[in-house]
């Protein structure tokens, strides 16, 4: 019983001593950059969120953008179609000119007139209207683009509404202002989860418990219990050796029933072996860590078990 106490006390401090020096490597590496992550962790979702509600915010006032340049427009192109026939039959007039006598120099001039002041009304929404009146008679009587008038007084429509809404422009502003201050903690996040992945990897999956610190303290009071527990087993052995009971056998018998006890153990230790074997690159006795990205997790007080 004292052999297989202190083999499985020599058993445990091969396995605990290295992962102290792990985890005392991870708290080095992890103290200048304390807390780091954590913060980044917090303000990117806040980030995200402040972008999505400024989104949201844009999308309500453009949807009410959207329906009063509608409006606006529809109802432009409705007055033009009102006056549509109008303006042609005038045109036509002044194209036709006042005659050979000149009887019509009046009406013409009058018609001439008239589709001035038409143009006037409408060269706001259409700038490229000409101000000779011949040329203007041949658009008015001609002209009749669809898909031109739309997109003119569809953008004549948008400027009034956005005159109506001066809060839009601020809106957008801090909208994409909150979209690159979002993009920029996301970013952050990455490049420390990153650095840190850099740092901790080549340590392997121990270093990346989520409070290495805990843990070391943790693994460092098992050393501590482990080898007092070994230190209690060899006495207990050098106590045995020295009893009259045993210093009077043969100092044969008793390595023969050390080597009796040796294979025995080593056979049950290559059946758990057998019957659960470690992952590769962990000592068998050693329970293998929790493989998530953050490492190991453990709560606090708990000692690493170790299979007996």
């Amino acid at each position: 019983m004292a052999w297989t106490v202190e083999q499985r006390c020599f058993e445990q401090l091969t396995v605990l001593q290295p992962w102290c020096d792990v985890l005392r490597q991870a708290v080095a590496l992890e103290t200048s950059h304390a807390g780091e992550l954590a913060r980044l962790e917090d303000r990117s979702p806040d980030a995200a969120h402040t972008a999505q509600r400024a989104m949201q915010r844009v999308q309500a006032v453009d949807t009410v953008l959207a329906e009063q340049t509608d409006r606006i427009r529809d109802g432009l192109l409705a007055a033009w179609d009102a006056e549509r026939g109008t303006a042609r039959a005038i045109a036509r007039l002044v194209l036709d000119g006042p005659g050979w006598w000149g009887l019509k120099r009046a009406p013409v001039a009058r018609a001439g007139e008239q589709l001035a002041g038409w143009a006037d009304r409408w060269r706001p929404h259409l700038p490229g209207l000409p101000t000779d009146p011949e040329q203007l008679a041949r658009v008015a009587d001609r002209f009749d683009d669809r898909q031109a008038l739309w997109r003119a007084f569809h953008a004549t429509a948008r400027r009034a509404a956005e005159r109506e809404h001066p809060e839009h422009a601020t809106l957008h502003a801090a909208a994409e202002a909150a979209r690159r201050t979002g993009e920029q903690a996301r970013a952050a996040l990455a490049e420390a989860q990153r650095c840190r992945a850099e740092r901790l990897d080549p340590l392997g999956p121990l270093a990346w418990a989520p409070d290495p610190a805990g843990r070391l303290a943790d693994v460092e009071r098992s050393v501590a219990t482990t080898r007092h527990e070994l230190a209690a087993a060899r006495t207990r052995i050098a106590d045995l050796q020295a009893d009259p009971v045993f210093a009077g056998q043969l100092p044969d018998r008793l390595t023969a029933a050390r080597d009796a006890w040796r294979a025995h153990h080593d056979a049950d230790r290559q059946q758990r072996r057998a019957i659960a074997p470690g992952p590769t690159g962990y000592p068998t006795p050693v329970p293998w860590p929790e493989s998530e990205r953050h490492g190991p997790r453990s709560a606090r007080g708990v000692t690493p078990s170790l299979r007996r």
